[in-house]
């Protein structure tokens, strides 16, 4: 038998990266057993495994109320007509009589387009 290898001193972790608060959830032995069988399949412990399946993972989005569906659709409408308009003056087929620019009717559209996203909960579309 070899003798014991001296061990390293432990290193503190900074206090905003020490894992400090308990988060107690019921589960059923059943749902325990299984999460512990894959935290080992996966090599973590349970606590890690459950944090990575908390923090990693997308949720299915919520239902979204008729109401705002209904809403999407309405700016989406009014939306579709500012970007024909928008596109109009690019072309040159349609004059701005009205002190706007189309710099503004952009913004305006780009805005459009934010807020029917959010009324349907979902993040706002890069594009």
């Amino acid at each position: 038998m070899e003798p014991d290898a001296p061990k390293k001193p432990k290193t503190r972790k900074p206090p905003e990266l020490a894992r400090s608060t308990v988060v107690p959830i019921r589960l059923t032995r059943a749902e325990r057993d299984e999460l512990q069988g894959k935290a080992g399949d996966a090599g973590v412990s349970l606590s890690e495994y459950v944090r990575r399946a908390a923090f990693l993972r997308r949720l299915p989005p919520r239902s979204v109320p008729e109401v705002n569906r209904d809403t999407y659709q309405e700016l989406a409408r009014v939306g579709n007509n500012l970007n024909q308009l928008v596109r109009s003056i690019h072309e040159g087929s349609v004059q701005i009589l009205l002190p706007v620019t189309l710099t503004q009717l952009q913004d305006v559209l780009a805005r459009f387009k934010e807020l029917g996203f959010l009324v349907i909960g979902r993040e706002v579309d890069p594009r």
